[in-house]
């Protein structure tokens, strides 16, 4: 249950538009629920939902564009085997079983279900009471559904689309409409949707889906009357409203005979083509700050431009061209190597079955070059191909979206480092929303990023899980791309609120014929602070100490640095500490895993500047380390 303080600073980022238009929305819940339980809610068509599945579709999906790479049949049936045996990967628990039949309302990790009570009346942050909902609904979407149905295409046999007809039956009995965590985000029910309709497309053939098709067409008509009546907005408007009307699109160009289809549809692809301009920067990067959400919210309009494109109704060169930008940064974000970056929040959401969609290929190999993506500010220092690449990305531009910035971390004027293919300095990640507060807000905090915290505050004011207040200003003062790497220099105001205001100023200089990296923080002010400066290093990565208490060696696979802070810093290795917590990295949702932090301290008064250093060699048995 959120507290008083916090529904108060909600409410500031709400226009009163907003507020109207949520208490309408309560009230007429009200009345849904208070329909629901004397049994008036209003019927279904006579038909029940049947004739959906009846007859051939308007258009076959593609399954050539739909599935992406072409996946092993081998491996495809070894998953597909484990699926029909219900042996799933869920967060943070590696492959489980989950029994003969599914509990579709349970938490498999904190073994707790959730209630089966009103969808609008179930207080989704209470770990308590409902276990963590991003685990449920990542079960939910039932993307597991369109990899049997995949391998049912591939390989014709039957047990396949056996499997999910069986599955499809067990939601079926235990989710009723409106009721249970799975009614409860209209974008769940929107990615399950979509889902369904690639899962329907490819084993509708089969024949096992009749015996259910009344059943399971008019729980596709609820589902999209949901969503539609709900499309987020105000504060609220972020990658849910792209999913919803994603969601909305898919069903209603597959599924013409819904009710109000055409104008839903239509409504859909308005609301598509207006966000994608409205949530995605000119240069391609999602407004939210996100990496995760930048991938899952490309892939939905990749899914919709699918539909798009089979329905002969393509989305037109602007809104293709921002898709396609997209695809740029990504790629791009990926060409030093490593791992993605993991700049903001990230709950490994997907859309469709893991791997089944292609929407961001692996880039091909070619030369690096340093590279701006300036609307967003996000800045690629790098150089190198082959064994010899290297690649530093800054981030200094846009916090987050709107006024809540959800899913933006406090991470102004933070870098990451990757040296011969191999993460070395590394964003730690996210690994928790709900289970945990203080896991939450460490993973988002300034101290969990690669840059300056002044007097342990963050540089925005945190004031709930999803909500920024105060967000830090930022902007590029140079950028000097060289074909070594070059220069990139800006700053942030974030520190400015302070009682005693600072202005943190960072340059970072990229050498890669030197093989170095050069980080100049430049602090600006009166009074006197208390600053840590932080470096993550990636959990594969050996840190010990060098010469001198400044001076640190850092092995990769292939790879030791050398780094050299500045000698004004009292400096510790953290790994692993949990009171207070440092030392941590999270790959995936509700997994972590010790890593080592460099933290040095320095108790400055008025301007300051910090300098550090570091250099690299490429490990071979002929030649020694640094």
């Amino acid at each position: 249950m959120q507290t008083l303080r916090w529904y108060a600073r909600r409410m500031r980022a709400m226009t009163p538009g907003e507020i109207a238009w949520r208490t309408r929305t309560a009230l007429r819940d009200e009345s849904e629920h208070l329909a629901l339980a004397i049994g008036s809610s209003r019927p279904l068509r006579s038909h029940g939902g049947a004739g959906l599945l009846d007859g051939a579709p308007p258009f076959r999906l593609n399954r050539r564009d739909a599935t992406g790479r072409d996946h092993g049949v081998t491996e495809l049936r070894r998953r597909a085997d484990a699926l029909l045996e219900h042996r799933l990967r869920l967060h943070g628990t590696g492959e489980c079983s989950l029994g003969e039949t599914v509990d579709w309302n349970r938490d498999y990790e904190a073994q707790r279900r959730a209630p089966l009570a009103f969808a609008p009346k179930i207080d989704y942050r209470d770990y308590a009471a409902v276990g963590d909902p991003q685990l449920v609904w990542q079960l939910n979407r039932h993307q597991h559904l369109t990899v049997l149905a995949y391998a049912f295409h591939v390989t014709g046999q039957c047990e396949y689309a056996e499997g999910v007809a069986r599955d499809l039956t067990s939601w079926l009995d235990q989710c009723p409409y409106r009721f249970g965590l799975n009614w409860r985000d209209p974008l769940e029910v929107a990615v399950r949707l979509i889902n369904w309709v690639w899962t329907i497309d490819l084993v509708r053939d089969s024949g096992v889906l009749v015996p259910i098709s009344g059943r399971l067409g008019e729980v596709i008509e609820r589902h999209v009357a949901v969503i539609a009546r709900n499309y987020a907005r105000g504060s609220s408007g972020n990658n849910h409203r792209v999913g919803e009307a994603a969601g909305v699109f898919v069903a209603c160009s597959y599924f013409p005979g819904l009710p109000k289809a055409m104008p839903r549809r239509a409504a859909a692809r308005r609301v598509l083509l207006a966000e994608i301009e409205r949530q995605v920067h000119p240069d391609g990067v999602s407004r939210e700050q996100a990496f995760g959400y930048h991938l899952f919210v490309s892939e939905l309009f990749e899914v919709a431009g699918i539909v798009a494109r089979r329905a002969g109704d393509a989305f037109p060169p602007g809104a293709r061209a921002r898709v396609g930008a997209m695809h740029v940064f990504t790629r791009a974000a990926r060409a030093g190597g490593g791992s993605l970056p993991r700049f903001g929040d990230d709950d490994d959401g997907h859309v469709l079955g893991d791997g089944l969609m292609a929407c961001a290929p692996p880039p091909k190999a070619q030369p690096l070059a340093s590279r701006a993506f300036t609307d967003s500010g996000h800045y690629l220092l790098q150089a190198g191909e082959g064994d010899d690449r290297v690649s530093v990305h800054f981030r200094c531009g846009a916090f987050g979206f709107g006024r809540l910035a959800a899913h933006a971390h406090a991470d102004q004027l933070a870098f990451t480092l990757r040296v011969f293919g191999d993460d070395v300095l590394i964003d730690p990640g996210t690994y928790d929303y709900f289970r945990d507060p203080a896991w939450r807000r460490y993973f988002r905090s300034t101290a969990a990023h690669n840059t300056l915290t002044i007097d342990g505050a963050d540089q925005a004011e945190m004031s709930g899980p999803f909500l920024w207040e105060r967000h830090p200003e930022a902007r590029v003062r140079a950028w000097e791309p060289a074909p070594s790497g070059g220069r990139v220099a800006g700053r942030h105001l974030g520190y400015t609120r302070l009682p005693q205001p600072v202005l943190h100023e960072r340059s970072l200089t990229l050498d890669a014929q030197s093989s170095r990296l050069t980080i100049v923080d430049d602090l600006r002010g009166a009074g006197t602070h208390d600053v840590e400066f932080r470096l993550h290093v990636a959990e594969h990565c050996h840190v010990r100490k060098g010469a001198d208490a400044w001076t640190f060696l850092i092995e990769t696979r292939r790879a030791t640095l050398l780094a050299r802070l500045d000698g004004g810093l009292d400096v510790e290795v953290v790994r692993g500490r949990v009171a207070p917590i440092d030392g941590w990295v999270s790959r995936r949702y509700h997994e972590k895993v010790e890593s080592d932090t460099l933290i040095g301290r320095i108790h400055t008064r008025g301007d300051a500047t910090l300098r550090c250093t570091i250099e690299w060699n490429l490990r071979t048995v002929d030649k020694e380390p640094l």
